[in-house]
C-alpha cells in the first residue's frame, strides 16, 4: 500500500475489506488521500453502488469539496440517486441543499448538475433547503435558475416547506424572489394554512405583510382561522381577529371555530372566542352543538365554561330525553346536574354574571378583578369554574 497507515483503508462494513468499501470509509472520514490513491493511482471507477450507497451521494452528504473534486477527475457521474434513501431517493444536489453545504452545491452545478432536477417526490433541491431553513443556499439556488414556485406532487412549493419550521428568512428570500404567496396544494392549503397549522407567528406576520389571504379555504372548506383554532395558538387567532377574520366562519362540515375548539380540546381558544361573542348556539350540518361535543368526550370544564356563558340547555333534546352519550351517562352525578341545569329556571346570581360581562365587554377578564365584588363571585364572571 501507499500509506504507512495501512489500517485506514479498513472498511467497517466489510471483512475482508474491498476497494469500494475502503473508498466509502475514506469519504466519509474525509481522509482524501486515501481517496486520491484508490480513484487516480488504483483507477477504481467510482460510479458503484455498495450497501445501497454510492460514493457522491456519501460526499454530498458530508459536504467535502476536496473529495468531490476527485470523484469528478475520476469520471464520477452526478445524476446518481441514493438508493439507501428509499423514500426519495434524492441525488447529490438535494443531499447538499439538505444538509446546507452551500460550497458543495456550488461546485456541483459548475460541474453541470440540474438545479431543478427531482427526488421521486418532486422535490427540488430549494424545496430540501428551504424545509431546512438554509436561506443564503437559497439565494444561491434561485440565483442560477432554480424554480422559486416548483411543486412536488402533493403540490407544496418550496414556501410551503419553508412556513412548516418557521424558517422567516427563507420565507422572506422566496417572496422576495417572486414565490406566490397564494398558490394551494392539492389539498387546497396555502403557506398561510400551513404557517398557521404549525404555530409560527413571525412566519404568519410576514406572509401577511406578503398579501397572503386569510380568506382563502382548503379543500375542506378550512380557513386560516379554522385551522388556528384547531390547533389552539391564541396569539395568532387573535392575529388574524385583528385582520378581519369571521370569527363564525364554518367548513365543509359546517364546524365554526367554537365547535373545532372545543372538539380538539383547545380551552384557552374557546375561553376568548367566548369572549369576543362567537356563537355558540350554533349547529353543524349533523346538528350537533358545540356543547354536545363537548359531552361526547365527557369534557366537563368545557361543558361547564359553555352553561356559564349563558348556554340555554334545553335546546339539547337528548337531556331532556335522557339519551346521554356513553362517555357521560356513567357519571350520574353529572347527568342529574345537566337534568337539572336544562329543566330549571338560570338563577339570578347567572343573569347578573351574563349582564356584568356584557357591559364590561371584550375584555372583561381584563377588568373583572378591579370590581368590588367577593373572589368567588369575580371567578364566575371571568367564567372560572365553580
Amino acid at each position: 500500500m501507499l500509506f504507512e497507515n495501512e489500517d485506514a483503508y479498513i472498511s467497517d462494513d466489510e471483512d475482508p475489506p474491498s476497494d469500494e468499501g475502503n473508498l466509502m470509509h475514506a469519504i466519509k472520514n474525509h481522509n482524501v488521500d486515501i481517496v486520491r490513491d484508490l480513484i487516480l493511482n488504483k483507477g477504481l471507477n467510482p460510479n458503484f453502488v455498495y450497501h445501497r450507497k454510492n460514493p457522491v451521494c456519501v460526499a454530498a452528504s458530508v459536504g467535502f469539496i476536496d473529495v468531490l473534486d476527485i470523484l469528478v477527475e475520476g469520471n464520477c457521474l452526478l445524476d446518481v440517486q441514493d438508493l439507501s434513501d428509499s423514500m426519495w431517493k434524492r441525488y447529490p444536489l438535494h443531499i447538499a441543499a439538505s444538509n446546507g453545504h452551500l460550497q458543495f452545491v456550488k461546485r456541483l452545478i459548475g460541474f453541470g448538475a440540474e438545479v431543478n432536477c427531482c427526488d421521486s417526490d418532486k422535490r427540488t433541491a430549494l424545496h430540501w433547503c428551504a424545509t431546512l431553513g438554509h436561506h443564503e443556499l437559497a439565494k444561491y439556488l434561485i440565483s442560477v435558475g432554480a424554480v422559486v414556485n416548483a411543486a412536488q406532487i402533493d403540490g407544496f412549493t418550496p414556501l410551503h416547506a419553508a412556513t412548516c419550521l418557521g424558517h422567516v428568512a427563507v420565507c422572506e428570500v422566496l417572496l422576495f424572489h417572486g414565490a406566490d404567496v397564494n398558490l394551494r396544494d392539492s389539498d387546497g392549503w396555502t403557506a398561510l394554512h400551513t404557517a398557521v397549522c404549525y404555530g409560527h407567528i413571525d412566519v404568519v406576520k410576514t406572509l401577511l405583510n406578503a398579501r397572503a389571504s386569510f380568506t382563502k379555504k382548503t379543500n375542506d372548506e378550512e380557513t386560516a382561522f379554522l385551522i388556528t383554532a384547531s390547533c389552539g395558538h391564541l396569539n395568532i387567532l387573535k392575529l388574524l381577529i385583528e385582520k378581519g377574520a369571521n370569527i363564525n366562519d364554518r367548513n365543509i362540515t359546517g364546524h365554526t371555530a367554537f365547535h373545532l375548539a372545543v372538539h380538539h380540546n383547545k380551552f384557552d381558544i374557546a375561553k376568548y372566542l367566548i369572549q369576543i361573542h362567537a356563537d355558540i348556539n350554533t349547529t353543524n350540518k349533523a346538528g350537533q352543538s358545540p356543547f354536545y361535543l363537548s359531552a361526547l368526550r365527557a369534557e366537563e370544564m368545557f361543558m361547564r365554561l359553555i352553561i356559564n356563558s349563558g348556554y340555554n340547555l334545553s335546546r339539547e333534546e337528548w337531556i331532556l330525553r335522557k339519551k346521554y352519550p356513553v362517555a357521560i351517562s356513567r357519571n350520574a352525578a353529572l347527568c342529574d346536574w345537566l337534568y337539572h341545569m336544562a329543566t330549571n329556571c338560570r338563577t339570578l346570581k347567572d343573569l347578573c354574571c351574563y349582564k356584568i360581562r356584557q357591559i364590561l365587554g371584550v375584555n372583561y377578564t381584563k377588568h373583572v378583578h378591579f370590581l368590588p365584588l367577593p373572589t368567588l363571585l369575580k371567578e364566575f364572571i371571568d367564567m372560572g369554574l365553580e
